[in-house]
């Protein structure tokens, strides 16, 4: 069984090369607070918004 998360999260700044994109406020805890995203994947102009997806696949790992 796997599980889906989302997360919309909004430009906060640019950094020589990454874009830094965090988590927009919502009533719930975010999964993810804070994202860095390669130059090279988005190119120098960084989108004011961007949506992050996750897949949680089945099993666990015992950290243990």
């Amino acid at each position: 069984m796997s599980k889906q998360l989302s997360q919309k999260m909004l430009w906060s700044k640019s950094t020589k090369g990454t874009h830094v994109y965090n988590a927009l406020a919502s009533d719930k805890a975010p999964a993810v607070t804070t994202v860095y995203v390669n130059k090279q994947a988005l190119g120098d102009k960084a989108p004011d918004m961007i949506t992050l997806s996750i897949d949680v696949e089945a099993g666990e790992v015992d950290h243990g």
